[in-house]
């Protein structure tokens, strides 16, 4: 058994939910009949709905975040589910609802749709099956494995737990996110090869006179040597492995990164070992110790900066419609202490810490991204993710992440165009009002940072804001020119 599901951040209208709700068709045979005689999509199937924020109170026509599913045949390694029978297996899903009394409409904007054929290619072998081995056919229970495999003390345990199609609250059953079940940062999480897998951190001193970025990747994105292996077919993202650090001091500033290969690296459940430099997490604190040059002046950059996050999150959502590539924060509300000896650096401050992960390259699954961050009177961050490609709509993700760990969606505010950059990157902002550059921090050839002054809910706010532009990325000029900034250590 398989499942077409829907992910939507939506306002549920007239209906009250409760977080778990079964909407039953009149025929509840038939559901079965077509799932497994014929191996279809249900003409008339039975709807669960899980409203995550519930039973919280919501206020009239806010969006909420709803995970709906039907049955369907676990047949997504074949061609017996079209594009035809899903559109009207969708149509037939939510008009049912409509007549029940609950209106939800689901949009490229709102809604993520996974069907026995995205299961499949996530799981393979499986068919989309995601209660145990696709039943083509009477024999196969007798083909089913057992407890032993080939390979010397490997046994195969657990066939009695369903692994479903998610968890009720609407999270990835698997390992994700570079995080542990709490939340924490978890480094062994593997990375298929082409894909990657990084952790973010920006802060700035309570003075504001300083501020920092750190990025860790596994399989670098920017890298032109994991390109290059891409193309010879050899792009392992353990042997891409990079430290970003760019230190924003006056008259200190910084900015390294030096891609290290597999045998300088190595990654367990608390540690991440990147050539000289390391991150590791103690239960309660992040530290992360740094011996990086700068290139092409050489410059050390030698340290230890500790991040304790005031709140952890699980949370990790789609960014693409294939669900290729994922983002989420880990701890956006945390305190920093950066000790640095080379720049001589000492301060206290505000930290966000994120992370992004991805199947495949990056320029496969975006053209154009504009992403902030700011820090609210309450404590809250406030994150827009504007996500642009030519003749397609926008995809935005606009929430709030409270200090009591809930996650809020948050109306998306119109854009503010922004002064292109010295390398004439074109970026905005989501604001009601105009946006003013506080400070560049970082104007590349394909990627700028910088400190943006904006209003949110009449509060005027500080944020960290950043510009990708994929096309830029890829170029072949681009390309050649980034290996002067980001040496290889294989």
């Amino acid at each position: 058994l398989s499942a077409l599901t829907w992910s939507m951040n939506t306002p549920a209208e007239v209906m009250a939910l409760d977080r778990h709700n079964v909407f039953f068709q009149s025929t509840y045979a038939s559901e079965f009949e077509d799932i497994f005689e014929r191996q279809r999509l249900p003409n008339e199937p039975t709807v669960y709905v899980c409203a995550q924020d519930r039973p919280a109170h919501l206020a009239h026509g806010q969006a909420e975040r709803l995970f709906c599913l039907v049955n369907a045949p676990a047949c997504g390694d074949g061609s017996a589910i079209t594009e035809e029978a899903l559109e009207q297996c969708q149509t037939h899903t939510f008009q049912h609802l409509r007549q029940l009394g609950l209106h939800l409409q689901p949009t490229v904007n709102n809604s993520l749709r996974t069907t026995p054929q995205d299961f499949h290619r996530r799981f393979p072998a499986s068919g989309g099956a995601l209660y145990g081995q696709a039943t083509h056919g009477w024999t196969s229970i007798f083909s089913r494995p057992g407890s032993t495999t080939p390979l010397q003390g490997l046994y195969l345990a657990g066939g009695q737990r369903a692994p479903g199609a998610g968890r009720a609250d609407g999270g990835l059953v698997r390992a994700a996110g570079g995080r542990g079940a709490d939340g924490e940062p978890r480094f062994d999480q593997h990375v298929p090869d082409g894909g990657y897998l990084w952790w973010y951190v920006d802060a700035m001193s309570d003075d504001g006179q300083h501020g920092i970025t750190l990025i860790a990747f596994v399989g670098s994105v920017f890298s032109p040597y994991y390109a290059w292996a891409r193309g010879r077919g050899q792009a392992h993202a353990d042997n891409h492995c990079a430290l970003n650090v760019a230190i924003y001091s006056k008259g200190q500033g910084r900015w390294a990164m030096t891609e290290r290969g597999q045998r300088h690296c190595a990654r367990s459940a608390r540690q991440f070992t990147i050539g000289p430099s390391q991150l590791s997490w103690d239960g309660d604190c992040l530290t992360i110790d740094i011996d990086e040059v700068c290139v092409p002046i050489p410059r050390r950059v030698r340290g230890r900066i500790k991040l304790w996050p005031q709140q952890l999150f699980g949370y990790s959502t789609p960014l693409d419609v294939n669900a290729q590539h994922r983002w989420g924060p880990l701890a956006p509300s945390s305190r920093i202490e950066v000790e640095l000896n080379a720049p001589d650096l000492k301060w206290q401050g505000h930290a966000y810490l994120d992370s992004n992960e991805g199947d495949e390259p990056v320029d496969r699954g975006f053209h154009t991204w504009d992403w902030s961050r700011a820090r609210t009177r309450d404590g809250s961050t406030v994150v827009f993710y504007d996500m642009q490609a030519p003749g397609m709509e926008d995809r935005v993700l606009s929430l709030r992440f409270t200090p009591q760990g809930t996650v809020e969606p948050i109306a998306t505010p119109p854009v503010q165009r922004l002064s292109k950059t010295g390398w004439r990157i074109d970026r905005r902002m989501r604001s009601a009002q105009t946006v003013r550059v506080h400070e560049q921090l970082e104007d590349t050839p394909f990627y700028q940072r910088a400190l943006l002054q904006f209003d949110h809910a009449g509060e005027p706010l500080l944020a960290f804001h950043e510009t990708l532009s994929v096309p830029r990325l890829v170029s072949p000029v681009v390309q050649a020119m980034l290996p002067w900034r980001m040496p290889r250590r294989a």
